[in-house]
């Protein structure tokens, strides 16, 4: 806005002096023509004087206006408001003055809501740990007086526990999702443990399903976030427990490694269910939040478990695939990690 106006400033004050100047030349022309020449250079001369002054003091003005807003954007106070109405023409004042006020408000409100969210996401992680110690303790129950009831009792009972402890995690996750100061820690972790850490909490719901479990290619040793990687596979094995063959439902887990000149080492682990698989036109949606597809079976999902893996897996850097599995007609989600050298530091 300030420049246009520097610019309509320009053109309106070369013209009232074009203008000025052909009015004198004409007078001079009428009362003494011998003197036209003389006089056109002079005049020439004089606007060229006064152009150039006006352009070199406007120009000033402009960059003093400005450097004056950008020193109240920067750090919106009284004192640089002030400073700010002092260099911006007087006629801009009112407009500015309700700008301004406009933008505490706003800026006001997104305060509130950032505190809102923080305290919101605080209560959320305290719950979570509150509630995981009735958790534990109905776990260590069930453990203490297993031989007391009927076997299919205590496994439905398992898988229950089972059932909430996840849905416990995942609300955890989610609420550290946007957090400002994520606590990721690289270390070196075995695939094979991990991937037993992921399926561990998910063996009463897979023996209650009767679903086999097929491990390939572990001894992988990579640096990695083991918590956010054990989390991401979580989210895998249960898709694949909830859409596997209803009657001889099978889970295949396998980890690899292999590099290239593009993309360099990088790990995969990818999990593999039998089922029905996923539409083609479902799967560039897979990761997105509360997707669940035209599938019978994933209506009551919230769709949310691989779109917290896709989060987790985009703030380290790491990538996710999903995609039909044509030997068996099933499904399969891998997350691929790139290879990270001892020592190594991530600046991305």
């Amino acid at each position: 806005m300030i420049r246009a106006r520097m610019n309509q400033n320009m053109i309106f004050l070369l013209g009232m002096i074009l203008l000025t100047d052909a009015f004198f030349i004409l007078l001079f022309y009428l009362a003494a023509p011998s003197v036209l020449q003389i006089v056109i250079t002079a005049v020439l001369i004089f606007d060229g004087l006064v152009f150039a002054f006006s352009y070199v003091f406007f120009r000033r003005r402009r960059e003093h206006q400005l450097k004056a807003i950008q020193s109240f954007l920067e750090q919106s106070n009284r004192e640089h408001f002030n400073t700010m109405l002092e260099q911006v023409d007087p006629v801009f004042h009112p407009l500015l003055s309700v700008a301004v006020d406009k933008y505490k408000e706003k800026e006001f409100l997104l305060e509130e809501t950032g505190e809102q969210a923080k305290q919101y996401r605080e209560y959320i992680e305290a719950w979570v740990h509150e509630v995981k110690t009735p958790l534990s303790l109905g776990t260590l129950v069930l453990g203490n007086h297993r031989g007391k009831m009927p076997k299919d009792v205590a496994r439905k009972m398992d898988c229950s526990l089972a059932s909430v402890a996840e849905q416990v995690d995942r609300i955890l996750f989610y609420s550290r999702l946007e957090s400002a100061h994520a606590d990721y820690y690289l270390s070196e972790v075995s695939s094979e443990e991990v991937i037993e850490s992921a399926l561990e909490p998910m063996l009463p719901i897979i023996e209650e399903m009767g679903i086999r479990v097929v491990k390939e290619g572990f001894n992988q040793r990579m640096i990695c976030d083991r918590r956010i990687l054990t989390f991401i596979l979580s989210q895998f094995i249960s898709n694949a427990i909830k859409y596997c063959h209803s009657q001889n439902g099978m889970i295949q887990v396998d980890a690899e490694y292999s590099e290239d000149l593009r993309t360099g080492g990088q790990y995969r682990i990818r999990v593999t269910d039998n089922g029905q698989g996923a539409a083609p036109e479902d799967l560039p949606f897979i990761f997105d939040k509360g997707f669940t597809g035209h599938h019978a079976g994933r209506q009551k999902a919230t769709g949310m478990g691989l779109y917290l893996a896709q989060k987790y897996a985009l703030a380290l850097n790491w990538s996710l695939s999903a995609e039909p599995d044509p030997k068996r007609g099933g499904f399969s989600v891998s997350v691929i990690i790139p290879k990270i050298e001892a020592g190594e530091k991530r600046t991305d």
